[in-house]
């Protein structure tokens, strides 16, 4: 069994760390020994939003588009993910309209931070969900889950919508 950790705030857990060791040695001493334990450092992986928003023209343009923004980066951080747990657009979708002072949006780009489209990396998925793998065997070494989050940064592609009013 690959068993998947991370640090606190998502630092990689470093497998010749005494932490490491630690938590190896604990989970072989609890187990009955008849399934092999293995950890793994969980395998980070981002991705990319790009909305246009529509906004109350008696708001400040800049206020809900930051709050907006905000608001991405609180659900889809890594406190707010699960390992290879997948990312709907209609999450995006749901956080934004959520924001008050947002009328309506369109979600301009739904992707891998590295340009991979949804459908890229996943057989038979729809454009509309990223997924994040779980554990896998590459070569002879097991790499751990992938944990799904929105990359860091200032999210340029979450705009207002042209003629939208700013205070």
């Amino acid at each position: 069994a690959c068993v998947t950790v991370s640090g606190p705030a998502g630092a990689a857990v470093d497998p010749a760390s005494q932490a490491f060791a630690n938590l190896q040695k604990a989970m072989r001493a609890a187990s009955d020994g008849t399934f092999p334990i293995v950890l793994c450092t969980y395998t980070p992986r981002t991705f990319t939003v790009g909305a246009t928003l529509t906004i109350d023209p008696t708001l400040d343009s800049g206020a809900v588009v930051s709050a907006a923004k905000m608001a991405l980066a609180a659900a889809f951080g890594f406190e707010a993910r699960d390992f290879m747990q997948p990312v709907y657009s209609s999450e995006v979708l749901a956080v934004l309209q959520a924001v008050p002072g947002v009328i309506a949006l369109t979600v301009d780009r739904f992707a891998y931070s590295d340009g991979t489209a949804a459908t890229d990396s996943c057989t038979g998925c729809q454009g509309d969900m990223l997924i994040a793998t779980p554990p896998t065997l590459s070569g002879t070494s097991l790499v751990g889950a992938q944990l799904l989050t929105l990359e860091s940064g200032l999210l340029p592609g979450v705009v207002a919508a042209t003629g939208t009013a700013s205070s």
